[in-house]
């Protein structure tokens, strides 16, 4: 590898498996240092440990995209002692159950709703609420001058369920 991503960090969020653990991987393997973050304490742990097997760096947080509150502290937990966040990775997702469109709960439609298009703009809220609390000008002197904002939602994929 080239590590290209030397001393730069990032956030995946839905780093517990899929598309966010393959994720991880490929920029840890590039030299970034990866938080994965996800609800499931121990497919985060998992992705850490391969991480590391590779001999990349990461950290994960335990927290539900859905609840500001803990985005804003994956965010925090992100940035860490570096100082900065150079990549974040807004991967979480969540499609419901698999059924006819109106047979969906709202509850569900809610659920989808807050994990897939509410959670990467509270993702965006966060980094600038914790970068602004550890003032603009600090992330300047760390290097962290730009961040690229970006979602993607693929489609459909087999990941396993929970």
């Amino acid at each position: 590898m080239t590590h290209r991503f030397a001393g730069k960090t990032a956030l995946v969020t839905g780093g517990g498996s899929g598309i966010g653990r393959a994720t991880a991987l490929a920029l840890a393997a590039e030299g970034a240092l990866v938080t994965v973050s996800g609800r499931t304490e121990e497919t985060l742990k998992e992705t850490m440990h391969l991480v590391q097997a590779v001999g990349g760096s990461a950290r994960y947080v335990v927290a539900d995209v859905s609840d500001e509150s803990m985005v804003e502290a994956a965010v925090e937990a992100a940035i860490g002692d570096t100082g900065r966040l150079d990549f974040a990775v807004n991967n979480a997702g969540y499609d419901g159950e698999f059924q006819l469109t109106t047979d969906y709960s709202t509850e569900m439609l809610d659920r989808m709703i807050a994990v897939s298009m509410a959670a990467p703009r509270a993702s965006a809220v966060a980094y600038d609420e914790v970068s602004a609390g550890r003032r603009r000008d600090e992330l300047a002197k760390a290097g962290a001058t730009d961040i690229e904002k970006f979602d993607v939602k693929p489609g459909e994929l087999p990941t396993p369920r929970r």
